[in-house]
């Protein structure tokens, strides 16, 4: 996770912001300008840690950084500007879908994409439908742009197909080997549950300086018909999210239990025992919520109808132990070391941000690849 110092950007000049990875901090020079009226970042270069930058200052001597990135914000709005103008939203809503029930005024568009392993860069890119599922539309995205990476760049693709649990299925898997494709993906932790009774001192650190605290263990097991490696990954940050975010759902369905407690309490309810029963089974049926709600309804006449319900301690401690922060990834990739395998599939979280990062309207892709650590590799998103 990337943490921003708090900082002021002023237009047209240049100012020194810090990002802090794990227990570091890394400085940036930043330039500032006004992009559509309002200051935006349009650049940034890499200075180096503290000490390095310090070391600059005095005349010493640094080693020079193993990476650099240097972004450029402003394209995003230019470019935007000539899809405007080409017209190629309209290209786009030939093959979009309609938008969800509850979103009727938008329309779907997926987009799958041949990026390079350095920087990103789209090489090719391929539309679909968006209001269909995944899982259907995989098999016919992966051979249609891997069809068209032969006829352009003349040669075999060496790509590794990174996706989450919506696409797997075992036609899937099957297809991606015929087409000579490696993939990392997730499964439902659910399915697993062996994998999520292993203690925790059976996982290790996997790379404090790229992952912080995250820890894993790997694995061989049956996945959709055959056996694959496996490694579950246990991650600190995500388990106090689904922390927060599982105690706000449970706070919403105590509420509501409170609620039809107190309705019946009062005795003027004409609803029968088993519509009452529909409503608790209603509101414990969010993920997980059923596990630690606890409730007791008694009485036979809408009249005599009282409910009582509390949370259950150990059941929501055994859950947490169970399920929070853990995520399941297989692969066919026997060779990679873990944390490989964990930066690959955590690239579909990096092109979502890079997607969100402009103020003007994206293409949010359903899924990004990586390839495997050879620089001549594409990937899919």
């Amino acid at each position: 996770m990337i943490s921003v110092a708090k900082i002021a950007h002023y237009p047209y000049m240049p100012s020194i912001i810090g990002k802090r990875r794990g227990a570091r901090t890394y400085y940036y020079l930043a330039e500032s300008a006004r992009v559509d009226g309002k200051p935006r970042i349009v650049s940034q270069e890499y200075l180096g840690t503290a000490e390095e930058v310090m070391a600059r200052l005095k005349g010493g001597d640094t080693e020079l950084p193993e990476r650099t990135q240097h972004r450029r914000f402003g394209e995003v709005a230019a470019t935007w500007s000539i899809i405007d103008e080409l017209g190629i939203a309209e290209v786009v809503d030939q093959v979009s879908g309609p938008g969800r029930a509850e979103a009727t005024d938008l329309r779907l568009v997926g987009l799958g994409l041949v990026v390079t392993r350095d920087g990103g860069i789209p090489l090719l890119s391929h539309a679909y439908p968006g209001n269909r599922p995944d899982v259907t539309q995989f098999p016919a995205l992966a051979e249609a742009v891997i069809g068209r990476y032969g006829d352009v760049l003349g040669d075999a693709p060496q790509a590794t197909i990174v996706f989450d649990a919506g696409q797997n299925s075992a036609d899937n898997f099957t297809r991606l080997a015929r087409l000579g494709l490696h993939f990392v993906g997730s499964v439902p932790p659910s399915d697993h549950p062996g994998l999520l009774a292993r203690p925790a001192t059976d996982r290790h650190l996997v790379d404090v300086e790229r992952f912080d605290q995250l820890t894993a263990l790997e694995d061989r097991v049956s996945v959709l018909g055959a056996v694959r490696r496996v490694v579950l990954t246990h991650s600190p940050g995500l388990h106090q999210a689904q922390q927060v975010g599982f105690a706000q759902t449970v706070g919403k369905a105590s509420g509501q239990l409170t609620e039809l407690a107190a309705r019946l309490e009062r005795g003027k309810t004409r609803r029968l025992r088993q519509a009452v029963e529909a409503d608790i089974d209603r509101i414990v049926k969010p993920r997980w919520v059923g596990r630690v709600l606890r409730t007791e309804l008694t009485g036979a006449t809408p009249a005599d109808l009282r409910l009582r319900w509390w949370i259950d301690a150990a059941a929501h401690a055994e859950l947490e132990e169970e399920i929070f922060g853990k995520r399941i990834l297989v692969t066919d990739h026997d060779e990679w070391p873990i944390a490989e395998m964990i930066a690959a599939y955590r690239s579909q979280a990096e092109s979502r941000r890079d997607s969100a990062s402009s103020k003007t309207p994206t293409w949010c892709p359903s899924r990004r690849c990586s390839t495997g650590p050879t620089k001549r590799s594409a990937s899919i998103c």
